[in-house]
């Protein structure tokens, strides 16, 4: 699962946005390379979206400067229905509260909050694990 050779455990990090300071604790951040840290959140939860998604995922989507460093790891035991649990994440990442300023950083200069959204459908299985 980890690739790299650097990781980081419980890391704390702090980011102002405007006059609000933020902060989001990451359960392991792989940062073998300082340029492209790699962000993973574990879940061992029964219900989807876990509690905070909402928060938590675009904490991560703020931190990150391509989605494909954000990785979410949800432990299959937990999970009775791959279909349902694909379901009721999609219906959650569909009401993200996501800004056109974010899909730019992430995305192309001219992309828009609901062009991230479609990214981030399109690289559901990429982005959140069942291990």
């Amino acid at each position: 699962m980890f690739g790299g050779k650097k990781l980081q455990f419980e890391v704390k990090e702090i980011w102002d946005e405007g006059a609000k300071r933020m902060a989001r604790t990451l359960d392991v951040v792989d940062a073998s390379n300082p340029d492209r840290r790699i962000f993973y959140e574990f879940k061992s939860v029964k219900n989807f979206p876990p509690s905070n998604f909402k928060d938590q995922f675009t904490k991560d989507l703020k931190n990150a400067s391509s989605l494909d460093q954000v990785k979410w790891i949800f432990d299959g035991a937990k999970i009775d229905d791959v279909a349902k649990f694909r379901n009721d994440m999609l219906s959650a990442i569909d009401k993200l509260e996501l800004t056109d300023e974010m899909a730019r950083k992430l995305m192309m200069p001219d992309s828009k909050a609901s062009d991230l959204i479609e990214l981030i459908k399109s690289r559901f299985s990429t982005t959140f694990l069942i291990k």
